[in-house]
């Protein structure tokens, strides 16, 4: 899901506003070759990534895994199969409300 923001916005911001509206969830910054990445952790197996692109005026919600070691674990594909589902609901909800704040 890719989301038009009206004003360039950081991670830090992202963070700070998701850890209040969604405080049952974790939130950790990871380093990627592609630069920062926030993401919204609601279990080991379940998660959704945010990373910012074109001078931080696109916000990228997608589902990933919040444990490196599940994604290491025959590359994640067979638990992958069963938590698509609750990944990509995970994934609407926060970008539902990354739309509703940010979107243009």
């Amino acid at each position: 899901m890719d989301i038009q923001v009206k004003k360039p916005v950081s991670i830090e911001a992202l963070q700070a506003d998701l850890a209040r509206t969604f405080p049952e969830y974790t939130y950790v910054v990871r380093k990627t070759l592609y630069g920062s990445m926030l993401v919204v952790k609601q279990s080991n197996f379940i998660g959704t990534g945010i990373r910012l692109v074109k001078d931080n005026s696109v916000i990228k919600v997608f589902p990933t895994f919040p444990a490196i070691w599940v994604q290491l674990l025959f590359g994640g594909l067979l638990i992958y199969a069963f938590v698509y589902s609750d990944m990509k609901k995970l994934e609407q909800k926060v970008g539902g409300h990354l739309t509703q704040t940010y979107g243009q």
